[in-house]
């Protein structure tokens, strides 16, 4: 809600996608949105997909949805 400036009575959050480790919801107002995973512990803005660079490129774990590096397909070398 911090990155909204909406009253909190216009705010509409929706559960888009669960783990077993984390909730992703979309928190949205006056059509700005953003993501929020939520875990046991606490709720922060989702990560953004960071961008390849080189040959480095990035994939989302299916468990803890944060990303991590792609292993680089070394037999295409």
């Amino acid at each position: 809600m911090r990155n909204l400036k909406c009253p909190r009575g216009d705010i509409e959050t929706e559960l888009v996608r669960q783990t077993p480790k984390v909730r992703e919801y979309v928190v949205a107002c006056d059509f700005i949105y953003t993501r929020v995973h939520c875990s046991d512990r606490s709720c922060q803005p989702a990560p953004l997909q960071p961008p390849c660079v080189g040959d480095l490129c990035f994939e989302e774990d299916p468990v803890t949805l944060q990303w991590k590096p792609k292993p680089v397909d070394r037999s295409a070398l």
